[in-house]
């Protein structure tokens, strides 16, 4: 496990990645799972309320890592384009 999963990425790291890699339309719902109810989170014991705010930080950490590599490979795409134009197959 890298140390970025297994330690929570600072406010100021979270808020610059947030600011760097917006998040598309088409992966608004890509979140990490929250208990919206108070009362089913405060009835919760402690032990598991602290598993679900780990889990909930590992989601958001694979959350920005794949809208980040799918920002990658929209780049490499518009690059490989114009480079081979607009044809759909890349020679190897």
């Amino acid at each position: 496990m890298t140390a970025t999963v297994s330690r929570p990425l600072s406010k100021e790291a979270t808020d610059g990645l947030k600011d760097k890699f917006k998040v598309q339309e088409n992966a608004k719902l890509l979140a990490e799972t929250k208990a919206s109810d108070s009362e089913i989170w405060s009835s919760l014991p402690n032990k598991a309320r602290i598993s679900d705010l780990k889990l909930q930080q590992r989601q958001q950490t694979v959350s920005y890592g794949l809208l980040t590599l799918a920002k990658v490979a929209e780049i490499a795409t518009k690059i490989l384009s114009v480079a081979y134009g607009a044809c759909c197959v890349v020679p190897r």
